[in-house]
């Protein structure tokens, strides 16, 4: 025979089961997003990787150092795979964008036939600091 419980009881041990429940369930959602999160970090980190221009530190045939240049690689759209180096420095910036002028076209980045770029989109520029020397994308 069943054992006899009182409503109160009856109530306080659904009440029970459905907080196990719950957190069996929250625990499975926590899992689930912690995964999409790590997904998500490691796509964002190599996508990063793709994006971001190379700083190459050229030497003259004697060995010293020269001015750093900055090399980039479209990544997508109509430009995929074009290779430029730039050579900004300080208070001269290399414009990027899809305008045609000079100023794109011989010391920066002309995208011209990519609608996903602003005709001014932005400017690699060298920042001077009190310890070192940042490049900096503006757009």
């Amino acid at each position: 025979m069943a054992e006899s419980i009182t409503v109160e009881e009856h109530l306080q041990q659904r009440c029970r089961e459905f907080g196990r429940e719950i957190m069996r369930e929250s625990e499975q959602l926590c899992s689930a997003l912690n995964r999409q999160m790590e997904d998500g970090r490691r796509e964002l980190l190599k996508a990063h990787d793709a994006a971001k221009g190379v700083v190459e530190k050229q030497t003259d045939p004697s060995g010293t150092e020269t001015k750093p240049n900055v090399k980039v690689v479209a990544q997508g759209g109509p430009h995929s795979g074009e290779i430029k180096v730039l050579e900004p420095r300080y208070k001269k910036s290399c414009f990027v964008g899809r305008s045609g002028g000079k100023k794109f076209k011989d010391k920066g980045l002309s995208f011209g036939k990519d609608m996903e770029v602003s005709t001014t989109h932005g400017k690699f520029e060298m920042m001077k600091g009190e310890r070192a020397r940042k490049w900096f994308i503006e757009s």
